[in-house]
Formats: C-alpha cells, structure tokens, sequence
C-alpha cells in the first residue's frame, strides 16, 4: 500500500515541484522522503513541538501526552543532514504564512 509520502514524491517527481512545505511536521518523516526520493527538492519543516491549549472543537488534540522533545530533536538533526536543502521552522502554522512567501514554494503538505 502505497503511503502520502510516496504518493506526494511520485507527483513531485512527475510535475517537478521542488519545493515544499510541511506543516505539522513533527519529526519530519514526510520531509525526510522527499529530501531523499526528489532530487534537489528543498523542504520547509513546520512545528511548534508544543502541547496545545484545550479547544472545544470536535475531535481537537492538545498533544500533551507526545513526546515533542523528542520529535523537536529529530527533526533538528534531520535539517542537518540536509545542509542547503532542509529548514525547520519552530512556529505554528499561522506564524509561519508570515514567514514562507507563497511565490516561494510549489506545494504545501498539511
């Protein structure tokens, strides 16, 4: 069974998009296999790697119980492997659409 990472590297692959953004990223397991499946594709890594707040929505996560440190840290470590072609951002989501032109990516993984 073909994974979201797999299929988004394939269309990469065959449209030429090259560079990305993941918001949500956690550890950067996405991130990662388009680094290493797209070549010379450049990945944008989006996280706050924080609990959040308790909201009344339906289905709403505070990703208290997570190991984020841990998942900061990867990801971290994953950008330094990726010297030129890799950056994480430590924000949420909202902060960073102020940060990420829009001209300056073809795609946006959530």
């Amino acid at each position: 069974m073909a994974r979201r990472w797999h299929v988004m590297a394939h269309l990469c692959r065959k449209h030429g998009l090259r560079r990305g953004v993941e918001l949500g990223g956690r550890e950067g397991r996405f991130t990662k296999h388009i680094l290493l499946h797209v070549p010379d594709s450049h990945m944008t890594g989006v996280d706050s790697w924080c609990a959040l707040p308790t909201r009344d929505e339906p289905g709403a996560e505070t990703y208290e119980r997570w190991p984020m440190a841990r998942y900061r840290a990867e990801a971290l470590a994953l950008a330094g492997h990726f010297p030129g072609r890799c950056r994480m951002l430590e924000m949420t989501t909202d902060d960073a659409a102020l940060v990420v032109p829009a001209s300056s990516v073809d795609f946006v993984f959530v």
